[in-house]
């Protein structure tokens, strides 16, 4: 919601955002991490990835290192869909570009130069809801939601074709020949031996899509939607079939004699590569260990394939085995904690623990044994205390190198820090306490007649300051942790982590269905402030994952959808920076003390360096000034309501009005308004009676202002 306003700090003070706030970039898995949909070889060493929102990483060495040519476009909406090298020796990828909602038009690039730059193909290009590209011989074709393109001059011109099946198609396959095969929605095989002149249906699948097709030979193959491979003659006979699936089209590769697919067996029962040399007859299958995401698959040369993830892997014998990827295995990274600026750990829900000594930038695997981790943190240089969801305490007195049990609960704990020997270990109706860095715990009953159990959240802002979050709201503590008071404020709605910058303050962030939110109570939860609302939209976070502070002024929250968010005035004011260059999901965030800020998720994880001061105050005061919803008037609103809104500039603005759960229930003003104040007249008398939030959405930020309505 606030991203848009980086782009006025920017432009405002540059010289203050680049010195303070350093890029994200990847820690792990190298040399990338982002998801990569289609490859494509340019000749025998050299093969290009182009993954989401216009990444593109190449390779001159037969995959073995790999660079970024053109990195990751945060706000371009691509979706790379498939690429192809024609005989003339260029490159096509062919993309969809999306709004917020729908698809808004299909793109297609050629690269001649082995993938270092791309022009994009206009000319007579006008394929709707594109859907695949393939070449070979002197013929190209890319087939769309409706119809299909042809060209037999590189790209360079491109014509509809004299008729088509009449369907919508999802894939299409070209032989050397000029014959070309497409499928589609209703699960018919068309076939066209004369360049797409005429058409004729080879056989039915009934019930299911066909999502890819390939010629092996004079045969076709032919996924559907359904799990299943076909081999199949062009007059329909069934040659050989397998539950082979195909989760993306170019996760399958046909090369000659070569089929090689990376699978997902559904139901928890795994992963695997498959292969066949015999068009599908026969297969051979090896386990696979999970990338990101699901690989797209090219052949250099007869033995040589790449499959590109986020760490690419290579074969060299033809697909029959796989080396390469992540410098360490793909984990669901679940928590972090750094003992000062360099050496800290990240514990998995696996129950690995890696460790770092160099800030962040690396880590090897240290240990395992602490499955499904809830908190971890350091007390001091040389002991750490881990809890779990399984009701153990862990305690490490070599630094993170090797941990013990020292506390068995049976339930999930929480766990909080309160000095360098105390810290406390919260489960359901019970806290348990150390005051000898861990080495013992003594339990006490939180006053059930309060309703204090089932504690899903805890944090502390000091030794004696404290809140817990559970079934029945929230509680706090001024005597740490001793006694609780169940919180006078109204609980704000789908919590999913807390944070107390300081004694007396709470921020709360989560989200419901599509909506992240982050909420500030500044006396002990007696009152709520809404301070961040996103409605989400495509592409954009559903809901806020994590919230932490290195200090009582800055905090740091991320998201879904890469979403992170930074304050630097102790959560009244939340920008976004440039992106942290990913649609990955994030699950945790850290501090390694002063130095490095961290998001991390499943199989990601991301580091930026850290000055002083991430973001000025000043600057973010100023940003969000320039756009406000100045006054709603009557309040609290009946049937109508006048609302004035001020913008700095002018440009596009959307005023809109969201339930308390983000939730956008009416936009009220979407046009191009001049720069000053605009009286916008808004009839409420639909909605029923309840708290709201106007949202007014410009190119300068966004301006949020609670209201209340009643009959």
């Amino acid at each position: 919601m606030f991203r848009c306003i980086i782009a006025f700090i920017t432009a405002v003070f540059p010289s203050m955002l680049s010195a303070q706030q350093a890029p994200w970039e990847w820690v792990h898995p190298k040399p990338s991490g982002n998801a990569f949909y289609t490859c494509v070889a340019a000749d025998a060493s050299t093969a290009v990835l182009i993954g989401s929102n216009e990444e593109i990483l190449r390779t001159t060495d037969q995959g073995q290192t790999w660079t970024i040519v053109h990195p990751y476009e945060p706000w371009l909406r691509f979706l790379n869909l498939a690429s192809v090298r024609t005989q003339s020796g260029a490159l096509l990828s062919l993309a969809q570009v999306y709004t917020d909602v729908l698809p808004a038009e299909s793109v297609l690039r050629r690269s001649v130069d082995a993938g270092l730059s791309w022009e994009r193909i206009t000319e007579g290009f006008d394929l709707l809801g594109a859907r695949d590209i393939d070449a070979a011989g002197g013929l190209i074709a890319a087939c769309g939601a409706t119809t299909m393109l042809l060209s037999e001059d590189n790209g360079d011109t491109w014509r509809h074709v004299d008729s088509d099946p009449g369907e919508e198609l999802i894939c299409v396959a070209v032989r050397s020949d000029g014959a070309l095969v497409t499928g589609g929605r209703s699960g018919t095989l068309w076939l066209s031996g004369d360049t797409a002149r005429t058409w004729s249906a080879v056989t039915v699948f009934p019930n299911t899509d066909i999502v890819k097709v390939a010629w092996y030979d004079t045969a076709i193959l032919c996924w559907t939607a359904e799990d299943s491979l076909y081999s199949l003659s062009v007059t329909g006979e069934l040659l050989a079939a397998s539950n082979h699936r195909a989760t993306f089209p170019d996760t399958w590769l046909v090369h000659e004699p070569v089929v090689v697919g990376y699978e997902d067996l559904r139901d928890g029962l795994g992963l695997r590569w498959s292969r066949s040399t015999d068009g599908g007859h026969t297969w051979s299958t090896l386990p696979a260990k999970r990338t990101i995401p699901f690989p797209p698959l090219c052949a250099l040369t007869d033995s040589v394939f790449i499959a590109g993830s986020g760490a690419p892997i290579r074969s060299t014998d033809a697909g029959a085995t796989w080396e390469g990827g992540p410098e360490f295995p793909s984990y669901s990274f679940a928590q972090i904690a750094f003992r000062d600026d360099v050496n800290g750990v990240i514990v998995t829900e696996g129950g690995e623990i890696l460790e770092s000594n160099d800030s962040g930038l690396s880590w090897v695997l240290a240990d395992s044994g602490a499955a499904a981790p809830n908190e971890v943190f350091f007390l001091d240089d040389s002991r750490a205390l881990l809890a779990t969801k399984t009701g153990r305490v862990l305690l490490s007195r070599d630094a993170g190198h090797s941990w013990k049990t020292v506390l068995e609960s049976g339930s999930p704990l929480h766990l909080v820090k309160l000095s360098s020997t105390e810290a406390i270990a919260a489960e359901k109706k019970r806290l348990w306490r150390t005051s000898d860095a861990g080495e013992t715990w003594t339990v006490h009953a939180i006053d059930t007649s309060a309703g204090a159990y089932s504690i899903e959240k805890m944090a502390f802002a000091d030794n004696r300051f404290g809140a817990l979050y559970g079934s029945r709201g929230f509680y706090v503590t001024t005597d740490g942790g001793w006694t609780w008071t169940k919180a006078a404020g109204q609980t704000p709605p789908g919590i999913y982590s807390i944070a107390c910058p300081r004694p007396g303050t709470i921020i709360a962030v989560g989200g419901m269905v599509s909506t992240g939110m982050i909420h500030k109570s500044d006396d002990a939860g007696a009152t709520w402030t809404m301070r961040y609302v996103d409605g989400g939209g495509f592409m954009e976070a559903a809901y806020v994952t994590s919230v932490c502070f290195r200090d009582a002024m800055h905090g740091l929250v991320v998201g879904i959808d890469g979403l992170t968010l930074w304050t630097a005035d102790g959560g009244d004011h939340w920008f976004t920076d440039s992106g942290t260059h990913t649609l990955r999901d994030y699950f945790t965030c850290g501090f390694a003390g002063d130095s490095a800020a961290f998001a991390i998720g499943y199989d990601v994880i991301m580091r930026t360096t850290l000055t002083a001061d991430p973001v000025s105050v000043r600057a973010l005061t100023n940003a969000v000034s320039h756009c406000e919803i100045v006054s709603c008037a009557p309040l609290p609103v009946r049937d109508r309501a006048e609302i004035l809104v001020r913008l700095a500039a002018a440009g596009n603005a959307e005023l809109r009005i969201a339930d308390i759960h983000g939730r956008i229930v009416k936009c009220l003003k979407s046009s191009t308004l001049p720069a000053g104040e605009h009286q916008i007249t808004a009839a409420l008398g639909e909605l029923a009676p309840g708290s709201y939030l106007l949202q007014l959405r410009t190119s300068q930020g966004t301006h949020i202002k609670p209201i209340v309505i009643l009959r």
